[in-house]
């Protein structure tokens, strides 16, 4: 069984772990984050399942939070979720959920089966940023200590 670290203020920033398919919006999150986060966060955001898994499986850093696409091509956020939830370690790594399209009932498995939140995907670089905002003040910051500048 693979034991994360404990998160530590004193060490590395907090780990955002991002799962999305789409390479056009994992490229607009990383530069937001660099841009507006870049002291508190750290993020890596993959496109490749496999990649995810292994950064799950072996963290170089503790994780702060997990967001996942909902639609991927080899399976859901759902089932990722139930996997994540799977393991003792990734229990108490709040998962957001993050999709442009979803149904009601898609929304509220994610949420039945342990995300901690679910949220549609902004378009525009002021409603995203005003969302990840949202998210890392939420989630993350309280941890760091740090606050959005």
């Amino acid at each position: 069984m693979n034991t994360l670290p404990l998160f530590n203020s004193t060490t590395l920033p907090p780990l955002v772990l991002v799962l999305d398919d789409d390479e056009d919006d994992c490229f607009l999150l990383t530069h937001l984050v660099n841009e507006l986060f870049s002291e508190q966060v750290s993020l890596v955001c993959t496109t490749n399942q496999a990649d995810f898994l292994a950064q799950v499986a072996s963290p170089e850093q503790a994780l702060a939070l997990i967001m996942l696409d909902y639609h991927l091509p080899l399976t859901t956020a759902e089932e990722l979720i139930c996997y994540i939830r799977a393991q003792a370690d990734l229990q108490p790594v709040p998962v957001v959920v993050w999709s442009a399209q979803a149904t009601p009932q898609q929304q509220q498995a994610c949420l039945v089966n342990g995300a901690s939140d679910y949220l549609a995907k902004q378009t525009g670089l002021g409603n995203l940023s005003a969302q990840l905002h949202q998210v890392f003040t939420r989630y993350i910051l309280p941890l760091s200590g740090s606050s959005y500048r």
